[in-house]
């Protein structure tokens, strides 16, 4: 076993753009880009080798761009964590694209044994979910644009079982099934679940830790607090609409779609495949997802952003990275009260009562408010830079090592 080493699976980018092979950019999502390059960072500096179990999608983009692929900010910090990383350099991997007719259980095992993930002391994988179309085993070579995420996490759980390796998976999306962890555990696989609530902690015979988005703290004062004289938005929300419609109808008002200090723009997947989210809400500005060079813009130009939810995320105290993003870029982060009070005083501190809104017209309130109040807006946003230091990535990498022991 290699002394120093761990494996971290992840199904995303780290840079600040993300391209497929052919060096088209593409609309996907891209958390990884915020907080991944962190826990990376941290493991390394604590002088582990981490080993990158999934293709490396990164690479046509950092091919054409090289260190300007993470030149929006954190330049150095994370464009070694990227550059350290033991990475394949298999060509029929790095194609994932093609992985429907390339791949198959010896060509995976093989790479993964040639970066040495066979040695590691355990491997941290974030958890896929089963999208049909787009990865579910049924649609290989059916599906143009497959996507082969979900059979490479069916290959890593018999990897871990066969190699005897600790399992930790963090289940960023609530979408793991209690059936399948109790599968994965008498199939003897050494199995331990992080997460952002309280969920599995609450299950017996089952090892879990809550832990925190993690973020490298002390690059958290990169970008000054912009005065709000320079906002041309009101109230913005980046993200997708998987599960949120219930936060839309009840936190947005529909009255204030044409004010161009108060309406609402939002970001993401919203129009996207389909959906009809133009004609339900015809009073909100719905753009494309953004790229993580263009975050910092469209934060930092929005008086406050509103930390919408899964309703199973609030029941069980289950804070996504918006939290950090909005106090990064440099944004209010306004709570709403299906959190409940020990939820968001956790996240808020003695701000708490300030950012709480029980409907759109506080909503309202609030972006008014701080529209006026830029000073006051600017010094909560630095309270909470501070105050958010438990989220901090070398608290997730101890949690971690805890869990594993």
């Amino acid at each position: 076993m290699r002394k120093r080493a761990i494996g971290y699976s992840y199904w995303g980018f780290l840079g600040d753009d993300k391209y497929n092979m052919h060096g088209d950019k593409l609309s996907t999502p891209d958390g990884n880009a915020f907080y991944s390059w962190s826990i990376i960072s941290e493991f390394q500096r604590r002088q582990y080798d981490v080993i990158q179990v999934m293709p490396d999608r990164d690479f046509p983009g950092f091919v054409m761009n090289n260190t300007k692929l993470f030149s929006s900010w954190c330049t150095s910090k994370r464009y070694f964590a990227y550059d350290k990383m033991v990475k394949s350099s298999d060509d029929k991997f790095l194609d994932y694209e093609h992985a429907s007719t390339l791949w198959d259980s010896k060509l995976i095992w093989d790479v993964w044994r040639s970066m040495g993930l066979h040695e590691c002391q355990f491997i941290i994988h974030e958890w896929r979910m089963e999208i049909p179309g787009r990865n579910d085993l049924a649609s290989r070579d059916k599906v143009e644009g497959w996507q082969p995420d979900l059979l490479l996490q069916n290959e890593l759980v018999m990897f871990c079982r066969t190699y005897d390796i600790p399992l930790v998976v963090f289940d960023l999306d609530y979408k793991l099934e209690e059936k399948v962890v109790r599968e994965i555990l008498e199939s003897g696989v050494n199995l331990r679940i992080i997460e952002l609530g309280t969920k599995w902690n609450k299950l017996p015979g089952i090892y879990a830790q809550q832990v925190e988005i993690p973020f490298d703290f002390s690059s958290i004062d990169t970008f000054d607090v912009i005065d709000t004289k320079y906002c041309d938005k009101g109230l913005t929300y980046v993200g997708n609409r998987y599960e949120r419609d219930w936060c839309v109808y009840k936190y947005i008002n529909p009255h204030t779609g044409k004010s161009k200090l108060m309406h609402a723009t939002f970001y993401g997947n919203w129009k996207e495949a389909g959906r009809d989210s133009a004609v339900r809400w015809p009073y909100i500005d719905f753009k494309p997802r953004v790229q993580l060079s263009e975050m910092h813009d469209v934060y930092s130009h929005s008086v406050a952003t509103i930390l919408m939810a899964k309703e199973d995320y609030c029941d069980n105290g289950f804070m996504t990275a918006r939290i950090i993003e909005a106090v990064f870029y440099g944004t209010l982060p306004i709570f709403i009260s299906e959190f409940g009070k020990e939820t968001i005083h956790k996240y808020a501190g003695g701000v708490a009562d300030i950012l709480t809104v029980r409907d759109f017209k506080e909503v309202d309130d609030i972006v008014r408010t701080y529209r006026r109040k830029s000073n006051d807006r600017k010094q909560i946003i630095k309270y909470l830079r501070k105050y958010l230091n438990f989220m901090d990535v070398s608290n997730f990498v101890e949690r971690v090592i805890g869990l594993v022991g």
